[in-house]
C-alpha cells in the first residue's frame, strides 16, 4: 500500500475551493498510465463527493513531496467535463 497527496484546487458556482487529502493506492501497476489512471479515479470520485457544481480546476498527485502528475479539468459547453494531464515521468521526474 503507498500512501499519495493530493492537492486540488477547484473552481465551482460558490468560488473556489481547495480540496487537500491522502489517500492509499493498492493494486497491480503494469505502468505508469495505470497508476495515473487508479489515482486519477480517485480524485474524481472525492470531487463528486464534496462538490455539487465544478466548472473547472485541477489536482496534484505527489508521493514522498515529489510530484507525480497534474490533471486539469474543465466543464464543456455539452455539461461533460474534459479531462488532460501532464505527466512527469515517475524514475526521473522529467515531463515528457
Amino acid at each position: 500500500m503507498t500512501q499519495v497527496e493530493i492537492k486540488m484546487v477547484l473552481n465551482t458556482k460558490n468560488g473556489q475551493m481547495n480540496l487537500d487529502f491522502f489517500t492509499s493506492v493498492e493494486g497491480v501497476f503494469l505502468s505508469e498510465d495505470d497508476v495515473m489512471d487508479k489515482i486519477s479515479s480517485i480524485m474524481e470520485k472525492k470531487v463528486y463527493e464534496n462538490c455539487c457544481e465544478v466548472e473547472n480546476g485541477y489536482g496534484t498527485a505527489f508521493y514522498e513531496s515529489e510530484e507525480l502528475f497534474t490533471l486539469s479539468f474543465m466543464k464543456t459547453n455539452e455539461g461533460e467535463i474534459e479531462k488532460w494531464s501532464e505527466m512527469k515521468e515517475m524514475s526521473n521526474q522529467t515531463v515528457h
